[in-house]
């Protein structure tokens, strides 16, 4: 698997709301996911050859961070969780939007999983 970089094209966000993983495989579909200062500048991106990917995740408080493999058939969302500490606030999920690149290899499907990260609480 190969791990996958994010994607952030300049001046340019990503649109936030509840999304399933999706493959975005032109820049007219790109483009109703990002929000744009200059509408018409390019994204950077070479359509012949990358793919986006493109998701809503949310993040727990005790969530460290998401890493994204590809294994050319595959794309899996691996969440790195802590273990809650004493005091932490419950868990309040709220929505972010992830684009990543990929190889334009052809489709995949989708896949979840999670790890934990050693961690030491302060007293």
């Amino acid at each position: 698997s190969v791990k996958l970089a994010a994607y952030k094209p300049a001046d340019c966000t990503p649109k936030g709301g509840d999304q399933a993983p999706h493959l975005i495989t032109s820049e007219a579909d790109a483009r109703p996911n990002l929000e744009c200062k200059d509408p018409k500048a390019g994204l950077g991106i070479d359509f012949k050859k990358h793919s986006l990917v493109v998701t809503a995740r949310s993040a727990s408080p005790a969530q460290v961070g998401t890493d994204v493999y590809d294994d050319g058939n595959v794309v899996t969302f691996v969440d790195r969780e802590r273990p809650p500490c004493y005091g932490d606030p419950q868990p309040m999920p709220g929505p972010t939007t992830t684009v990543l690149n990929q190889l334009a290899a052809g489709p995949r499907t989708f896949a979840n999983g999670s790890c934990t990260v050693a961690t030491t609480c302060a007293k």
